[in-house]
């Protein structure tokens, strides 16, 4: 399973998913590989995330690290990365595509599997899930308010968004895009992002082995019409001022974010 975040807030979009993937053999639990690259961000600077139903069977060595993969949806990114038509490719486009590949590639994925996409083009911000089963695309969801998630479990997720926002159980939706998410800067909605990620994670660590589907590193990016970039990637965590700039570099605790960065330390920008 996979736990994955998505805001819009005003005029940027926070998108935010963990590094586990649960593999199966013979339909039942094997194992947990950690570290692993569930979002991209594609040459045309939009974002793209996957959960759900990531790949078919796989085959260990004889110490359980894996030797083989069977089909995996990541392959739809690969052939994209290194294409040079998708710089061209506006959302509709690669909608298309992604529409397109599931119908010939994965028509054996027989368990949901949710394609997450944003941007900014001329048409403005967008963002949207795209949800697959047996290589058909069976719902889109564009929110109608300003966040999109999956995840084990949807009531814990909500119930931690609510919580860690400090608002009180009976908060409707309208309530909480209009007074909470539209109002938050570029750094309050990623440290927003990060808090609710790792409380489900926190309080997954309770449950059984085979029920502990999400953890590992958290990567996030930031879409913004400047620029498409990670907040943090593969284990790699950065930094930023809460400011009208926005400033990249490493971390080391995703918990202890600094408003100005270390006078002695070289900045990315």
């Amino acid at each position: 399973m996979t736990l994955a975040l998505n805001f819009k807030g005003k005029d940027f979009i926070v998108m935010a998913i963990d590094g586990r993937e649960t593999h199966y053999i013979g339909g039942e639990f094997a194992f947990y590989e950690d570290n692993n690259n569930k979002i991209f961000i594609l040459p045309n600077n939009y974002v793209i995330s996957f959960s759900g139903r990531l790949a078919t069977s796989c085959s260990l060595d004889k110490n359980k690290n894996v030797i083989y993969r069977g089909k995996d949806v990541r392959d739809l990114v690969y052939s994209l990365m290194h294409n040079d038509y998708c710089k061209k490719m506006n959302r509709h486009n690669l909608e298309e595509y992604i529409i397109s590949k599931f119908g010939f590639y994965f028509s054996d994925f027989d368990i949901n599997t949710f394609v997450h996409i944003g941007g900014i083009d001329k048409e403005g911000l967008f963002l949207k899930q795209l949800i697959f089963c047996n290589g058909k695309l069976i719902e889109i969801r564009n929110p109608v308010y300003s966040y999109l998630f999956d995840g084990p479990d949807y009531g814990q997720i909500e119930d931690n968004m609510t919580r860690t926002a400090e608002y009180g159980d009976e908060i409707t939706p309208q309530d909480f895009e209009g007074n909470f998410i539209l109002k938050k800067s570029k750094g309050e909605l990623i440290r927003y992002a990060e808090r609710v990620m790792h409380n489900v994670i926190r309080e997954n660590t309770n449950k059984s082995i085979e029920q502990q589907s999400i953890g590992a590193h958290i990567d996030i990016a930031l879409i913004t019409s400047q620029k498409t970039d990670w907040i943090s990637k593969n284990g790699k965590q950065f930094y930023f001022r809460n400011n009208h700039n926005v400033i990249y570099g490493l971390r080391k605790k995703i918990s202890s974010i600094v408003k100005q960065p270390p006078q002695n330390k070289t900045q990315n920008k």
